[in-house]
């Protein structure tokens, strides 16, 4: 999977850098969703046709989620 830069050093830093992301999902019209634990975020992306599951802790892509063409939305749902 792609890296996308080196591993948080500390909190501070890790806030840093989930503050960019959401700053270039605003600027692209992407659509981002983390976790509430903020291990993961979970990346909308038009052109793939898919969801791309980041971590936070390693800022690599571990793993895509293939949804059909534009997804546009996503949300947490609870499981009973």
């Amino acid at each position: 999977m792609a890296r996308f830069s080196q591993a948080p050093a500390n909190s501070q830093r890790r806030s840093a850098v989930r503050g960019a992301i959401w700053r270039a999902a605003a600027i692209s019209g992407m659509v981002i969703l983390m976790q509430p634990d903020g291990l993961r975020a979970y990346v909308a992306v038009g052109s793939q046709n898919g969801v791309t599951i980041i971590s936070l802790k390693t800022m690599e892509a571990a793993g895509h989620i293939e949804t059909g063409p534009g997804p546009d939305g996503l949300a947490w749902a609870i499981k009973d």
